[in-house]
């Protein structure tokens, strides 16, 4: 990012887990890419300041789906459309 900004580059990208939304921020990127994962992890409940590699990532994101799902295992479809 650094580099960017100095040549005047405009600069796209992902978070970074291990950096975070607010690293981003302030690191002055101009565009995220798939801004929906935000909402999603929003959603989810993931806790960014738990994420300290890739596997606690994903542990934490199997988890939030084993949660959010648990309650359609097994059920009819009735009971999932009323959800």
């Amino acid at each position: 990012m650094r580099q960017s900004k100095e040549l005047g580059w405009y600069t796209l990208g992902h978070i970074p887990q291990l950096v975070g939304l607010d690293g981003v921020f302030s690191a002055g990127m101009n565009e995220l890419s798939h801004v929906e994962e935000l909402i999603i992890f929003e959603l989810l409940g993931i806790d960014w300041s738990k994420v300290t590699d890739n596997e606690s990532f994903e542990n934490q994101l199997l988890d939030a789906f084993y949660r959010e799902t648990k309650p359609f295992i097994n059920a009819s479809a009735e009971k999932i459309r009323a959800a």
